[in-house]
């Protein structure tokens, strides 16, 4: 099977000063890309410091897979890439094809480990994991207007 990651979608001339540049756009399409990341906080509806381990959060979306989904959505691969337990924010990756499974079963985690009242939001999505790197809303441009 010859998969193409990305493929050429329009070549384009631009005149700069006095130098031609000539530029390929690069489009990649859902449906080439084998993972997506998911960026998701947990936020927990009671005030209180929310302490939970990586263990304890990968549990929980497996077992929120399995209930919703049955014995095939159970062993689904869900990677958890990185978890960061000051702020509650995990960056998981999970296969393209069960992407909308997965997004909705973490809909429905209530509880993680013994802690209960906790809801998880997803706060970016992409087929990309650089893209999740910055919020490109938030991010300011260092180049000035000449």
């Amino acid at each position: 099977m010859n998969r193409t990651v990305a493929s050429p979608a329009k070549i384009s001339s631009v005149k700069q000063g006095n130098a031609k540049h000539t530029f390929t756009r690069i489009v990649s399409r859902q449906r080439d890309q084998p993972h997506r990341y998911i960026k998701i906080q947990i936020m927990e509806h009671r005030c209180g410091k929310l302490s939970i381990t990586p263990k304890e959060l990968k549990h929980a979306i497996n077992m929120s897979m399995k209930a919703l989904f049955g014995s095939m959505g159970g062993c689904t691969a869900i990677d958890l890439l990185k978890f960061d337990t000051e702020s509650n924010i995990a960056i998981i990756r999970c296969p393209s094809r069960y992407y909308v499974k997965v997004r909705g079963c973490l809909f429905f985690i209530s509880k993680i480990g013994e802690r209960s009242d906790v809801s998880l939001h997803v706060l970016q999505s992409s087929a990309h994991l650089m893209a999740l790197a910055c919020d490109s809303r938030d991010y300011m441009s260092s180049l000035s207007a000449s």
